[in-house]
C-alpha cells in the first residue's frame, strides 16, 4: 500500500512539474515580448526548480519504499518497481458516505458483535481463562483425599504336593489424607486463584480494548469514505478552476504569480484525493484485522444488519 502510494505521488510530482516548465516556456516568451517582467519570469524558474527538487524525492522515497518492501517479502529483484500499480478503492466508499446516525450506529454495533465471535485475540485470552480455570481446579485437588482401589493374587503350596498350589485374591480399599504438605496445597492453590482473577481481568481488559477498536475502525472507515467524497469535490473544482486560469495565463491576462498559485492549489488538492483513498484503504484493513477476516464482503453485509 506504502509503496503504491509513493508511485503515485511520483505521479503527481511528475505532472506538476511538466505544468510548470509549460507555464515556464510561456513566461518565457512573454518575458522576451516584453510582456512579463524579469522578476515574474524568475519566479516561474524558481517554481520550475523546486518542482524538479520534489520530483527527486518523490523518485527516491519510492526507491526505498520499494527496497524496503523487497527485503521484507524476499521479493525477486527482477521485479521493478515500475510494476506497481495505483491500488484503487473502486466505489466502496459509496456504500459510507449517506449512512444516517441510526444506520451508522447499527453498522459499528453488527461489527463489535462478529469482533465478538471472530476476532483472534478475544478468543486467545478466552483460552488464557479456561487454562487458568483448570489450574485452580487441579489445585483445589490437592487437599481432596486420594482413594485407591487394588486387586491381587497369591499362590501357596497346598502342604502335600509340591506343585499344587492354592490361589487366593485381595481386594483392598485404601484412602489418603494431605495432612503433612497443608500449607504448600493452600499456597499453590491461592497462587492458581489469583492467576485466575488475573487472567479474568486481563481477558475483560482486552475485551474491552478490541471492542473499542473496532468500533473506531468502523467510524474510521466512514470518516474516510466521507473524506473522499470531500476531496474528489475540492480536487474536481481545482482542476476546473486550473485550467480555466491556464487559458488567461496563455493570453497574458494572468500573472505568474497568481499562475504559480493555482498550480499549488491544484497539486494540495490532489494530493488530498490520494491521501484521503488511502486513509480509507488503511481504515478498512484495519477493520478487517479486528473483525479477524479477511473478505471485503463482510464489511458491506454489515450495512445490511
Amino acid at each position: 500500500g506504502r509503496e503504491s502510494q509513493f508511485a503515485f505521488e511520483r505521479g503527481i510530482a511528475e505532472q506538476d512539474l511538466q505544468s510548470t516548465t509549460q507555464s515556464y516556456e510561456i513566461a518565457e516568451v512573454r518575458y522576451l515580448n516584453g510582456t512579463m517582467s524579469i522578476a515574474d519570469r524568475n519566479k516561474v524558474l524558481a517554481q520550475k526548480a523546486n518542482k524538479e527538487i520534489a520530483l527527486i524525492q518523490a523518485q527516491t522515497a519510492l526507491q526505498l519504499a520499494w527496497q524496503d518492501l523487497q527485503n521484507h517479502l524476499k521479493l525477486d529483484p527482477s521485479v521493478q518497481v515500475n510494476d506497481l500499480q495505483e491500488v484503487e478503492t473502486g466505489q466502496a466508499e459509496t456504500l459510507f458516505i449517506n449512512l444516517t446516525n441510526e444506520q451508522l450506529d447499527s453498522f459499528t454495533t453488527a461489527s463489535t458483535r462478529l469482533a465478538s465471535s471472530q476476532n483472534l485475540s478475544l478468543k486467545t485470552s478466552a483460552k488464557a481463562v479456561d487454562l487458568s480455570q483448570k489450574a485452580y481446579s487441579i489445585a483445589k485437588g490437592n487437599f481432596l483425599p486420594t482413594v485407591g482401589l487394588s486387586l491381587s493374587r497369591s499362590f501357596k503350596e497346598n502342604g502335600f504336593d509340591r506343585y499344587e498350589f492354592e490361589g487366593s485374591n485381595t481386594l483392598a480399599l485404601t484412602a489418603s489424607l494431605p495432612l503433612l504438605p497443608v500449607w504448600k496445597n493452600y499456597s499453590g492453590s491461592r497462587k492458581a486463584y489469583h492467576e485466575l482473577q488475573k487472567s479474568r481481568y486481563e481477558d475483560q481488559a482486552a475485551t474491552d480494548g478490541i471492542l473499542l477498536s473496532v468500533k473506531a475502525a468502523a467510524l474510521n472507515l466512514v470518516s474516510a469514505a466521507r473524506q473522499i467524497e470531500a476531496a474528489s469535490i475540492s480536487s474536481e473544482v481545482t482542476e476546473n478552476t486550473y485550467l480555466q486560469m491556464k487559458e488567461r495565463y496563455n493570453n497574458n491576462l494572468l500573472s505568474a504569480s497568481e499562475m504559480l498559485d493555482i498550480e499549488i492549489m491544484r497539486k494540495a488538492a490532489r494530493t488530498g484525493l490520494v491521501n484521503a483513498q488511502y486513509a480509507f484503504l488503511k481504515a478498512r484493513s484495519a477493520l478487517l484485522q479486528a473483525l479477524g477476516t479477511d473478505n471485503e464482503a463482510v464489511i458491506s453485509s454489515l450495512l445490511n444488519q
